[in-house]
């Protein structure tokens, strides 16, 4: 029992905070699938988004390439800083494809993007996620969490025993409810396999044993609407090398279409090179390196050509 005198929380029953149980089929996208499921609880609990928002796995299978590596695996600490950069599609707009096992190439609008992370945390064993979890209905949450999940594959109901799962981590699910009442303490975990498997989509692991390795890497991340900027926004007396600097400092925020219209305003005859070089680079890179990238691009010329490198 928590310092409130709470002993039970089941996220499922708050609001449709708990969207439904997703399929991850033959992809090793599960990482991708934990973050945004605990992406979408958060948003729905801020009300950023309404309690129908479905975001898109799809988007960071394909298109967070930095540590991630779609099918193949990824961490639900590097999703969540990818969707730090760019926002998270709606499931309508972006669906999931890749349940055959192929990645896909990176279909990304960033004009559609509905919510963004903020800061991530990481917790520190399970009485601090236990905090978390039972906190009030606007205050806490669901967790993403890691696990050891091969044995689970036979799993059909009931409280799952921690000696079954010693093991590395291998899998991402979302931590959905504790229940503190009764013998044998335990966690709800949502899991991605659909609602065939277990308890319609969910398992219960032991509390307080550290079960399948669930708090080694658990974390959230704070959830906001997505930022935009429009080109008039920027500095409009400024010279073309302080508006790139300026589009670096909100990085992959100013989107790819209003980078081209920069280019388009101040490249002038070079607009189309501005385009296919320094756009990208200012939506994939850090600030430092975008800003580089712009001083090559802005800065004094030699001749008429321009290189960015």
């Amino acid at each position: 029992m928590d310092a409130a005198g709470v002993d039970h929380k089941d996220w499922r029953q708050v609001g449709g905070i708990i969207t439904p149980v997703k399929d991850q089929a033959h992809c090793g996208s599960c990482w991708a699938h934990s973050v945004v499921e605990n992406v979408e609880s958060l948003a729905i609990r801020d009300k950023i988004v309404g309690s129908d928002f479905r975001g898109s796995p799809q988007e960071l299978v394909s298109c967070d390439r930095t540590m991630d590596n779609g099918c193949n695996g990824g961490s639900p600490m590097f999703g969540f800083y990818y969707l730090g950069k760019h926002g998270l599609e709606t499931e309508k707009e972006y669906p999931y494809t890749s349940g055959g096992g192929v990645r896909g190439a990176c279909k990304l609008e960033p004009s559609l993007g509905e919510v963004e992370t903020g800061e991530i945390w990481q917790f520190d064993g399970e009485t601090d996620m236990k905090e978390f979890v039972l906190k009030s209905d606007t205050e806490g949450g669901p967790i993403s969490i890691a696990v050891y999940a091969v044995p689970w594959k036979t799993y059909k109901s009931g409280i799952f025993p921690a000696s079954e799962c010693e093991g590395q981590l291998d899998h991402a699910v979302q931590a959905v409810g504790l229940d503190l009442r009764g013998d044998t303490p335990y966690w709800i975990v949502r899991n991605s396999w659909n609602t065939n498997w277990g308890e319609d989509g969910f398992i219960r692991l032991p509390y307080g044993v550290n079960a399948c390795g669930l708090d080694k890497m658990a974390t959230y991340a704070d959830v906001k609407k997505p930022t935009t900027l429009a080109i008039e926004d920027v500095k409009e007396q400024g010279t073309p090398l302080e508006v790139c600097d300026e589009v670096c400092q909100v990085g992959a925020k100013f989107v790819l279409a209003k980078c081209d219209d920069a280019c388009e305003k101040y490249a002038g005859p070079e607009a189309k090179e501005c385009e296919s070089k320094l756009c990208p680079m200012v939506d994939a890179l850090g600030e430092n390196e975008c800003t580089i990238a712009c001083t090559k691009f802005f800065g004094p010329k030699t001749g008429t050509e321009q290189v960015i490198v």
